[in-house]
């Protein structure tokens, strides 16, 4: 009877190291899916978030206007760009022409004026472009012509204002520098003729 008592409790212990052995496994599983489950949606998370920042950023980079209208060789017009130009002409034609912003509402001459500004920025990136090939110094150059014609910069300033409704800065980089270029090129186009 004693025997048969030790059988018992060694099947008995056997019985309990198996199924605490059955246990852990189970549970290591578990804990391994569990585990893979929190990883993916960690993941999740992650690439979520990614793409929420993505559409943040283009979403405010298209309400300030940071997106092309036009392209030359890679290098692009925003439409931020066009619009100042745009209104820079507009502000300067009804200027010209005695006429009160708001009493101007001729459709045509607007589509004119936006037309025309487009072409303008884009013959201005070609030539900025090219002109870099022709004279390796050319925004160097371009650069130091503004700087010598524009002697008193708060003067310069505050006619800027009032004609084209942008500042110096603006100006600087939408007319000046553009109209510097033309001429370097057209001086240096010119000497190659004569040569």
């Amino acid at each position: 009877a004693f025997g048969s008592r030790s059988v018992m409790f060694e099947r008995d212990a056997s019985w309990r190291t198996r199924n605490i052995r059955d246990i852990s496994s189970r549970d290591a599983k578990r804990g391994a899916e569990h585990h893979a489950s929190e990883s993916r949606n960690g993941f999740l998370r992650w690439v979520l978030g990614v793409l929420g920042i993505f559409a943040l950023s283009l979403f405010c980079a298209i309400l300030a206007g940071w997106y092309p209208v036009a392209t030359v060789d890679g290098e692009m017009i925003t439409y931020r760009t066009w619009r100042k130009t745009e209104n820079a002409a507009a502000q300067l034609a009804l200027v010209e022409s005695g006429v009160s912003r708001r009493g101007a509402s001729n459709n045509d001459s607007l589509d004119e004026i936006r037309r025309d500004t487009l072409n303008v920025l884009i013959e201005h990136l070609i030539l900025k472009q090219e002109g870099k090939k022709l004279i390796g110094e050319l925004e160097y150059i371009s650069e130091k012509r503004v700087n010598d014609a524009v002697k008193d910069v708060k003067k310069f300033a505050s006619s800027v204002k009032t004609l084209y409704g942008f500042g110096e800065k603006d100006f600087r980089e939408l007319v000046l520098v553009p109209q510097a270029r033309q001429d370097v090129v057209r001086e240096h186009l010119e000497r190659k003729g004569e040569e």
